[in-house]
């Protein structure tokens, strides 16, 4: 999992992040990797174990105030091959009130 940490500068004015995450199909290892979002330091999500062929899992946290989104993909068990992890759909939304 090269790159398996993903680090975003957010402004004011965002309130929710949605989307799903999931092993993808080209995957040949037979691992299984956790999905993780932190806002700033604290644990807003964390999947279960996926491995090829789970059903995506989808998230929709708060991160009212947060200054640092972090997205993090970590290998549960050792894998004979990379595991390739996806997030999907995923979006950002702006708060209804301005400046928070």
């Amino acid at each position: 999992l090269p790159g398996n940490r993903i680090d975003y500068l957010l402004g004011k004015g965002y309130d929710r992040f949605s989307g799903e995450v999931g092993i993808d199909d080209a995957t040949t290892a037979k691992g299984r990797a956790r999905f993780e979002i932190l806002a700033d330091g604290h644990v807003l999500f964390s999947s279960e174990p996926l491995a090829v062929g789970d059903k995506p899992q989808r998230f929709n946290v708060p991160v009212n105030g947060c200054r640092r989104l972090t997205l993090l993909v970590v290998k549960v068990d050792d894998a004979d091959g990379q595991v390739l992890a996806n997030w999907g759909d995923t979006y950002l939304r702006a708060s209804v009130t301005p400046g928070r």
